[in-house]
């Protein structure tokens, strides 16, 4: 898969749209909407702000990468729950529901250091 693909795919799983994304780039609408046809190429700095929106590796925007970096994820998740005292035992003694629950906010505080 092309740059330009990733580009969107990424952008489409977010729920965003190309409006949203050249906003927080503080780029014209139009200079983003080229990189996802592939007219033009992001800065080294546009690349480091996507992969933080997007939550994925450069590598893995530029095609370096097979699939995102689920690791990389499931290790900030494990520093941030140990930094909070909650070990994997704890995590597993969870219900279902409290599962979802502790999930939704640690997405929710993600999203707001994203905007």
């Amino acid at each position: 898969m092309e740059f330009k693909e990733r580009l969107k795919s990424c952008r489409k799983e977010k729920d965003l749209t190309q409006k949203q994304i050249a906003e927080k780039l503080k780029v014209v609408e139009s200079c983003y909407a080229n990189w996802e046809q592939g007219r033009s190429e992001p800065s080294i700095e546009s690349l480091k702000e996507l992969s933080k929106i997007f939550d994925v590796s450069i590598d893995y925007l530029v095609g370096n990468e097979k699939v995102p970096d689920e690791n990389a994820r499931d290790l900030k998740l494990k520093m941030l729950f140990s930094t909070i005292g909650i070990t994997e035992n704890k995590l597993q003694n969870l219900s279902s529901l409290d599962f979802q629950k502790l999930n939704a906010y640690v997405q929710g505080l993600i999203d707001s250091k994203k905007n």
